[in-house]
Formats: structure tokens, C-alpha cells, sequence
């Protein structure tokens, strides 16, 4: 998936790409700067980096194999998942109703 997004704290299609074991591509800034690692589930590229955003298109395309099994990503996939989303944000609305 390529997220060419300059100016966006999400974009949340990220999210649920990397959720849903497809590589990233995105400009390291919002939602891709914790979510994308490395060689991992895809790639983070300097804003405005035309160059190497082409280049790791054309390493997702024709030269790299993403580990989507590793740990880390597995823990990524965790963090962001919708049932974690939800129980935060229960576990805060909880916190704040109290008295």
C-alpha cells in the first residue's frame, strides 16, 4: 500500500494495511512513524524524498520479502487492533467517569 500523505496525523488506511499483512510505504511522519518498521512490514521514507520513495516502491515490488510473522510485527498488529482501540478507549471513558 502506498501512502503518499504529507499532511495527515493518520492516514488510518496504515493501520489497517499493515493489520492486514500489506506492505507500506508511507513518508515518516503521523500514523507511519510508529506503525511501519523497517524492512518489517514495509518502509518509511523522509518527507518529500521522491527518489527513495520510488526506490522502495521498486524494493517492495521486486527485491524484498516483508516478514510479517516476526514478533514485532505481531505486537504492532496487537497494539493497533480494533479490540485494543476499543478497551482503551472503555479503560479512559472508565477513568473519567469516576468521581
Amino acid at each position: 500500500m502506498l501512502s503518499p500523505s504529507i499532511g495527515c496525523n493518520g492516514p488510518h488506511m496504515v493501520v489497517e494495511a499493515i493489520y492486514n499483512d500489506l506492505p507500506v510505504i508511507a513518508f515518516d511522519q503521523g500514523v507511519a512513524m510508529d506503525a511501519i518498521l523497517n524492512g518489517i512490514n514495509g518502509f518509511k521514507v523522509k518527507c518529500f524524498d521522491k527518489e527513495m520513495y520510488a526506490q522502495k516502491i521498486y524494493e517492495s515490488l521486486f527485491n524484498f520479502e516483508f516478514n510479517f510473522k516476526s514478533d514485532i510485527n505481531i505486537n504492532l498488529k496487537n497494539k493497533f487492533s480494533s479490540s485494543t482501540e476499543a478497551n482503551e478507549i472503555i479503560n479512559i471513558s472508565t477513568n473519567d467517569l469516576k468521581v
